[in-house]
């Protein structure tokens, strides 16, 4: 299940991902993030995992791989980062600056793995009130 809620103090877009992903789940968070890239302006991500992974119905990645396909440029450049909370030890301690690594380069913004929420609204905060150079 994907719960979505919007941040006015910062533009965030959250997602809390419990359960099975489903690709109704996942079309419906991938129309939502179509619709902040519309408005052509800056804003952060923050995934919070409660559960601790990540678990994903077939097809999922493929719609997520299609839609980044088709929107990398503008998320790249409008995204002002993405913050991952999760309670997995090994994702937080273990894979960190591996997953950090990789996902910048994918998504073209910082990353960062946090292990509660307010860590990781108050980095994306930060990120959002410094002026890009």
């Amino acid at each position: 299940m994907v719960q979505i809620e919007t941040h006015f103090k910062c533009p965030v877009f959250s997602m809390k991902i419990s359960g099975k992903t489903t690709q109704e789940d996942t079309r419906g968070y991938l129309s939502e993030m179509s619709k902040l890239i519309g408005k052509n302006e800056n804003f952060g991500l923050l995934f919070d995992y409660p559960e601790g992974n990540l678990c994903r119905e077939r097809g999922v990645i493929k719609l997520e791989t299609t839609w980044f396909k088709h929107y990398r440029r503008e998320f790249s450049k409008q995204c002002f980062g993405i913050a991952i909370v999760t309670k997995s030890f090994f994702m937080a301690n273990v894979y960190h600056h591996i997953v950090q690594y990789l996902a910048k380069r994918t998504y073209g913004c910082p990353v960062n793995i946090f292990e509660n929420r307010s860590d990781a609204q108050r980095w994306l905060m930060d990120l959002y009130l410094t002026p890009k150079q």
